[in-house]
């Protein structure tokens, strides 16, 4: 079961999978029906794990709002995710990659340590990419094509370079950096929670 709700007062946190000053794109309803379906199917398959951590799952779609995004938010022990009108009818996403997105927003509540400073139950960006890969390979028909397309999507939204399955990168950082990594990095870093790989350097940096 999937519940709607009216989003009322300031919620703790926000943890979206795109900057916040990516641009919105007008959007279509073509395909708001069919991706209702993704979300239910996905709510199905999620519950029961955010139940046995004592959270309510809540994905609440904002059909009206263009914005190609989605957030998690929390209000005590109801788990939220928001879902933008403009990501559940942009035309080049299937399934695979409103899943995935959607899988990232759940990794910000389920993604554990290293977490950013947002009260302390939030995963930091790379850590909830790396948690969606995780949970999210064995959801999906093409998981490494759908990595890649949204990995592609992000760099478009955020003016970084095209990344790419044939390529890598190198960053090495001296500190776990907690913001968006690069397009290549977060693409990486998917595809590391995907093969069961360690977490890539580009980003995290282990406690020593």
């Amino acid at each position: 079961m999937i519940f709607f709700l009216l989003w009322m007062g300031v919620p703790s946190a926000l943890s979206s999978f795109f900057p916040e000053n990516q641009a919105p794109l007008n959007s279509s309803k073509n395909n708001l029906k069919f991706n209702l379906q993704v979300i239910e199917r996905f709510v199905d398959r999620a519950e029961t794990l955010v139940e046995a951590h004592g959270g309510k799952l809540v994905v609440i779609p904002e059909w009206n709002n263009p914005r190609v995004n989605a957030l998690a938010s929390r209000q005590e022990h109801i788990w939220e995710i928001h879902v933008y009108g403009g990501l559940l009818s942009h035309p080049e996403l299937s399934e695979d990659e409103i899943t995935l997105v959607l899988c990232h927003e759940l990794g910000h509540h389920l993604g554990g340590k290293p977490t950013a400073s947002r009260g302390g139950w939030s995963a930091s960006e790379g850590q909830s990419d790396y948690w969606s890969g995780q949970f999210c390979s064995h959801l999906l028909d093409k998981p490494l094509e759908s990595a890649e397309k949204l990995a592609r999507l992000y760099a478009e939204s955020s003016g970084g370079s095209i990344p790419r399955l044939s390529e890598k990168d190198l960053k090495v950082v001296a500190r776990t950096f907690f913001g968006y990594p690069a397009p290549q990095c977060r693409l990486d870093t998917i595809i590391a929670g995907m093969k069961g790989w360690e977490r890539p350097f580009c980003w995290y940096a282990p406690e020593k």
